[in-house]
């Protein structure tokens, strides 16, 4: 028997992690062969996300194995290498400004570098690659084209769990076949909505909530 994954994190009050501790052994046992035994589900999904908790060779076996499109989502700074080896089989990948520069070279601290790492990031084989910068804005960038959407003057609350709510309304926006600047508004729109929550997943969230933020935003 083994515990389940634990997290705790303390924000200023600005929203903004001080520190976080996290235990998530379990996620060790979640191997190549324990999915090779569920490979019929997988292989008849639509889309799979995987995060970086997962072991590396696990992407790996997710990125080898399913021929749909693979999104990841970096977790920690400790942790995002892991995607390293499967960054050309990617179809969406989901980064902070802080994790980024692991595996590129530029560091975003204003627009311009945003936009240069996520050309990088796009350079290394990722279809599409959504970049968020705290305090910046995203960055939605693939190799024909990118948009930039500066952060809005919103109350932050916490800043956990934007980048989960950003590769869900990513995966929203191509089971329902939005553009590449839809797709860039409703990612941006839901991690928002989850940053103006004290919680991780804001209880509020809605395809209609988003539509009214992408409206007033953007």
């Amino acid at each position: 028997m083994k515990k389940t994954s634990s997290y705790i994190y303390l924000n200023q009050p600005d929203g903004e992690r001080f520190i976080g501790l996290d235990d998530m052994e379990i996620n060790d046992r979640l191997t190549p062969e324990l999915l090779e035994a569920r490979s019929e589900v997988i292989r008849h999904s639509r889309a799979v996300i995987v995060d970086t908790n997962l072991p590396e060779d696990t992407i790996q076996w997710v990125v080898t194995h399913f021929d749909g499109p693979v999104l990841a989502k970096a977790v920690s700074l400790a942790k995002v290498g892991r995607l390293q080896s499967s960054l050309s089989s990617l179809n969406t990948l989901v980064i902070n400004g802080i994790e980024a520069p692991v595996l590129v070279e530029t560091v975003p601290g204003d627009k311009e570098s945003a936009l240069r790492c996520a050309q990088e990031l796009v350079d290394t084989g990722v279809e599409n690659v959504f970049l968020y910068v705290d305090n910046i804005g995203t960055v939605y960038a693939n190799r024909q084209q990118h948009i930039f959407l500066p952060q809005p003057d919103i109350h932050q609350k916490n800043t956990n769990g934007a980048g989960g709510a950003a590769i869900a309304a990513l995966v929203l926006a191509a089971v329902n076949g939005l553009d590449f600047k839809q797709t860039a508004q409703l990612a941006a729109a839901a991690a928002y909505i989850t940053s103006e929550s004290p919680d991780s997943v804001n209880e509020a969230m809605s395809t209609d909530l988003i539509q009214k933020k992408i409206e007033s935003l953007f």
